[in-house]
């Protein structure tokens, strides 16, 4: 573990970078954002926070005090952050689905006025008169 740590404690940089992109995206959302963008950075976000834990997880064991107590301060940091652009993600989200809800329409179908046919009823004509006899 130790010969890769110093691989290993490089790719939290990029996670941080990650995180740092998709809630600069949710904070800078609009009206005119959809829900499906703000769902794929929610959905970005937590992924790359999930990558985020088990890599610091993952890399605790290996360093010592001073980088420990530093690490952990960065990195829970942008846990924060992560966790706080999450959770404004999933009220913008459901405020936007509620508010289409609220505006949809169902549209409704006009029938014509009811007419009562009468198919059970015998024509007024006699059988013999249809094959010309009297």
């Amino acid at each position: 573990m130790s010969d890769n740590l110093p691989i290993l404690k490089r790719k939290p940089g990029t996670l941080y970078s990650n995180i740092t992109r998709f809630v600069t995206a949710i904070n800078e959302a609009t009206e005119g954002t959809t829900p499906d963008d703000l769902e794929y950075f929610h959905n970005r976000l937590q992924d790359t926070l999930d990558h985020l834990t088990s890599l610091d997880d993952s890399i605790h064991g290996s360093l010592n005090d001073v980088e420990y107590a530093t690490d952990v301060e960065t990195c829970e940091e942008y846990i924060d952050s992560a966790k706080r652009d999450i959770y404004k993600a999933t009220r913008a989200i459901d405020s936007r689905l509620s508010a289409s809800m609220s505006t949809m329409r169902i549209a409704t179908t006009t029938l014509p006025p009811y007419t009562h046919c009468a198919y059970n009823q015998r024509p007024n004509h006699q059988v013999g008169n249809l094959f010309g006899r009297h």
